[in-house]
């Protein structure tokens, strides 16, 4: 029985997810990191393990030891991953994938600008919507592959 057009225009090649996955993995650890400063009302290591979003992953700012963020570093290839499930023009998936993507780093921005400002509901607020962009991503993946 068919199940409806498939959402994507390829499949990830084993080399695509050699290429992204280990570098997207340092997104745990970050998440967890901002978990575990919520809990315990530690607001300074929030804003710490998410870091500077203004600084971004270019060749240049990581020659210069600029302190780019493990976001920041996981960002292309999360996309590069996105792009994956494409050929010339993206399909709908990747459009979709896209979308929480840039969903999950505006949240995780905000959760670091309300964590500055010394707004724990404000952190705590804006990183349940990080959450939920990354396990609607995570979701769409799964139910397509």
């Amino acid at each position: 029985e068919e199940m409806g057009r498939a959402r994507w225009g390829r499949q990830p090649t084993r080399l695509d997810v050699q290429r992204t996955v280990p570098k997207m993995v340092r997104i745990v650890d970050v998440n967890k990191g901002v978990k575990t400063g919520l809990d315990s009302g530690d607001l300074a290591a929030v804003a710490a393990v998410i870091g500077d979003q203004s600084i971004d992953a270019s060749s240049k700012n990581l020659k210069r030891d600029k302190d780019v963020s493990d976001l920041q570093k996981a960002k292309p290839y999360m996309y590069r991953y996105a792009q994956a499930f494409s050929k010339a023009s993206d399909s709908p998936l990747t459009t979709d994938m896209k979308t929480q993507l840039d969903a999950y780093f505006a949240s995780m921005s905000a959760t670091r600008e309300e964590a500055l400002k010394g707004s724990l509901d404000g952190a705590k607020a804006a990183y349940a919507e990080a959450d939920k962009a990354l396990n609607l991503l995570v979701d769409m993946v799964e139910q397509e592959t």
